[in-house]
């Protein structure tokens, strides 16, 4: 029993060039690579309330060859600085004037350092050695 088209078939098959198919099969991977980076991003990012962008930045993608059909991705899951969170600012409060003789309850007056949408108490601003601005927080 002969199928019919069978030649046209094998012949089609055999013009396609040998890196068509992988090529291809590394494209496709990439893409899912790339997709999965945004997706995990965007839900890492909606539960720890940290903006999408900052969270994408920290994942880098090894993109699949001809050669090599893997995607690798890197994600640097260290601790990430308050102090890209937002514009840090100092808030004053506004606190009755305390009695003659009575000790501050709260250091610097009561001011609280405030990083975007958090309050970070007994924290501060700093320059490093290295020319960058850091968040610090006072422990004792």
């Amino acid at each position: 029993m002969a199928i019919k088209g069978l030649e046209q078939a094998v012949e089609n098959l055999s013009r396609i060039s040998k890196t068509a198919v992988p090529g291809a099969a590394a494209m496709a991977i990439n893409r899912v690579a790339s997709s999965a980076i945004s997706q995990s991003a965007s839900q890492v990012a909606r539960e720890t309330k940290v903006r999408r962008k900052l969270v994408k930045e920290r994942a880098r993608l090894k993109r699949a060859t001809v050669k090599n059909p893997q995607a690798r991705i890197k994600v640097n899951r260290g601790d990430l600085p308050v102090i890209k969170l937002g514009n840090a600012r100092v808030v004053l409060s506004r606190r009755r004037r305390r009695k003659k003789g009575q000790r501050s309850s709260l250091k610097g007056g009561g001011s609280v350092l405030v990083v975007g949408n958090r309050r970070i108490p007994g924290a501060f601003i700093q320059q490093l050695k290295n020319g960058r601005w850091h968040v610090m927080q006072r422990v004792a």
